[in-house]
């Protein structure tokens, strides 16, 4: 069985054709959240997407973190979100979550990790230094020191929060919703919009900012899916975590899609990252 695996649309329909005539040729579609731009919504990619659910042979997907209320509810009219939820398909199990976990709670654990000198490897000519100065990070003299914060200092990261986030608790109670509806299913793939929390991985992502789930991460030590796959950070990256194979599908909006295979006579998955021509 062959999936094509889309991530971080955001408004960029260049390759509408091409994800249509893939759509068709495909047994499915995957979709990982982040239709539209950060806190829009407009009725043109509702339309396109629209397109590509009515070409495709069946199609899941879970919302970003940018989508407001009408998005999020969008994907729930059309049939297409399991958020909390899942789906099967043959001996394949689909679960999701979208979103992200809070924002205060991930800056909190940003800065955590920045004191205790987690992180080892750093570009000062990275473009999102300016974040981590806000985060209270400084980068001095070869090493960090991280600022102490009152109350009000973490009152003013409320700018950055995302319109579609939870609590860590929260995800972990909507995977574990999921999870019931495809748990003696043969195989067993979960979705996610953010990526499961790994502080090796993030040396690996240009933002060099950790922002992945720590309930993710801690509901597939216990579960063991077979196979994992998050959008969010734009690029392709995988890796083993607990036993499970985990995937990062990087961004349309930046040229790219994957395509996830199954065999159903070995039981194997194979995604490869791919460049639309």
């Amino acid at each position: 069985m062959d999936f094509l695996v889309l991530s971080d649309i955001h408004e960029s329909w260049d390759h509408l054709d091409k994800i249509l005539e893939m759509a068709k040729q495909m047994d499915g579609v995957i979709f990982l959240g982040d239709l539209m731009k950060f806190r829009e919504a407009n009725t043109e990619s509702m339309d396109r997407f629209r397109e590509i659910v009515n070409t495709s042979n069946w199609i899941v997907a879970v919302p970003g973190n940018g989508p407001i209320p009408v998005v999020v509810d969008f994907f729930s009219e059309i049939g297409v979100s399991i958020h909390g939820s899942g789906r099967q398909l043959g001996n394949l199990g689909f679960f999701g979550v979208g979103g992200i976990p809070d924002t205060i709670s991930l800056i909190s654990q940003v800065r955590a990790l920045y004191r205790e000198g987690g992180k080892t490897e750093f570009n000062p000519d990275s473009p999102h230094l300016t974040w981590l100065n806000d985060f209270g990070i400084r980068y001095e003299k070869g090493d960090f020191v991280v600022d102490e914060w009152s109350e009000s200092d973490y009152a003013q990261m409320e700018r950055y929060r995302s319109p579609f986030e939870f609590p860590e608790a929260e995800i972990h109670e909507l995977l574990t919703q999921a999870h019931k509806r495809v748990v003696k299913s043969p195989r067993r793939i979960l979705l996610t919009h953010i990526p499961p929390y790994d502080e090796t991985l993030f040396t690996r992502v240009q933002s060099d900012i950790p922002t992945g789930s720590k309930a993710i991460a801690r509901f597939i030590r216990k579960n063991q899916p077979d196979l994992v796959l998050s959008g969010h950070y734009h690029e392709y990256m995988s890796f083993e975590m607990y036993g499970a194979s985990c995937v990062i599908v990087p961004a349309v909006v930046d040229g790219y899609y994957c395509i996830m295979t199954y065999d159903d006579a070995t039981g194997c998955f194979d995604v490869i990252s791919q460049r639309f021509e």
